[in-house]
Formats: C-alpha cells, sequence, structure tokens
C-alpha cells in the first residue's frame, strides 16, 4: 500500500512539472505572456521604478522618458481590464525578482472585479504568462 502511495506521488509530481513546462508552449501570444516573458528574463534587481494597472498604466506612462528624464531603469507591466485585486498579485510576483525604489499603481483599476465571462479574458491576461507558483495559484484561486 506505500509503495502504491509513493508511485501515484511520484506520478502527480511528474505531471505537475510536466504541466508546468507546457504551459509555456501553448502560451496565446497576447500582452500579458509578453510582458511577463520579458519581466522573467530582466536582471534581479535592476528595476528603480515600476508602473503597474490596467490600460490606462501602459497606456499612460512611458518607461523611456522616465528613464531618459530621470536617468533610471523603469518598467510597466500594466494590462487590459486589469483589477486591483489582480494588482496585488502581479505586484508580489514582481517582487520576487526586482526591488524597485518607486511603485507606481495606476487607480483606475481601483473597481471590483466582475465575474462573467467578459472580465474572465482579463484574469487571463493578468496571469497565464506567470510563473506556476503559489502566488499564481493563489491569483487564480482569487478570482
Amino acid at each position: 500500500m506505500r509503495k502504491k502511495i509513493i508511485k501515484i506521488t511520484i506520478l502527480l509530481l511528474i505531471l505537475l512539472v510536466g504541466l508546468g513546462c507546457l504551459n509555456n508552449l501553448f502560451l496565446p501570444e497576447e500582452r500579458g505572456n509578453d510582458i511577463w516573458k520579458s519581466f522573467y528574463e530582466l536582471p534581479k534587481d535592476t528595476i528603480d521604478m515600476l508602473f503597474i494597472g490596467s490600460s490606462h498604466c501602459f497606456t499612460g506612462f512611458v518607461p523611456m522618458i522616465f528613464n531618459e528624464t530621470l536617468n533610471i531603469d523603469s518598467y510597466h507591466i500594466g494590462m487590459a481590464g486589469t483589477s486591483i485585486e489582480q494588482i496585488y498579485f502581479m505586484l508580489i510576483e514582481a517582487l520576487k525578482t526586482q526591488k524597485p525604489k518607486i511603485v507606481v499603481i495606476e487607480f483606475f483599476s481601483i473597481r471590483p472585479i466582475k465575474t462573467d465571462s467578459y472580465e474572465a479574458k482579463f484574469i487571463h491576461s493578468a496571469f497565464d504568462g506567470m510563473k506556476l507558483s503559489k502566488n499564481k495559484i493563489e491569483a487564480v484561486n482569487s478570482n
């Protein structure tokens, strides 16, 4: 009986790791996936200013202007339709590899999340590109 439980546990672990690897192969090409992919490629602790929020963030804040004017390195992870709940988990994820001196949160996103099918695509946009982690699981379960 014990050997059977160990075999099942090992099989489940192999499946989870395999699914995590396959996750990146089958992600659709969309803004959220690209943002997370390029974010994870940044060298650790190189961002001075991080912008986070909805489409108002990525259309309103241009990191290159801040970089040139203030002589800093800035980055934005703004995505369309992002709610304040999603921003929380996105910020937690960003702080795993970056320690910005300033975080700018765009507050159009303060609206509460809706649970209809229209909002579901925004949830996917915010979280699908994240690496599989406890934070990602909590983010998906909270929405």
